[in-house]
């Protein structure tokens, strides 16, 4: 990302603002451009993290249903066994 600024003007909730002010205020940041780049930051992890995980593990489960539907478990059968351990579990 460039690190040249660029303005921009956003409408925040109340609660948006407060949280941002009081991060702010508790010196873990120096100003709301910091709190809000900081986020956007994490943002762009966590899809990074959320696109490798697609890429890598459900695309080839999805490959594979698409190949062989005979391997996959309906999805009745799969919440029936999952009321019976949690039923077993209480």
């Amino acid at each position: 990302m460039s690190k040249r600024p660029q303005t921009r003007t956003i409408d925040l909730s109340l609660e948006e603002a407060r949280f941002i002010d009081a991060k702010v205020a508790s010196g873990a940041y120096a100003s709301a451009s910091d709190v809000v780049c900081d986020a956007l930051e994490a943002l762009a992890e966590r899809d990074a993290r959320l696109e490798e995980w697609l890429t890598r593990d459900v695309a080839s489960v999805y490959d594979q249903m698409k190949s062989q539907p005979q391997t996959a478990i309906p999805a009745e059968e799969v919440f029936a066994g999952l009321r019976a351990r949690r039923r077993a579990s209480s």
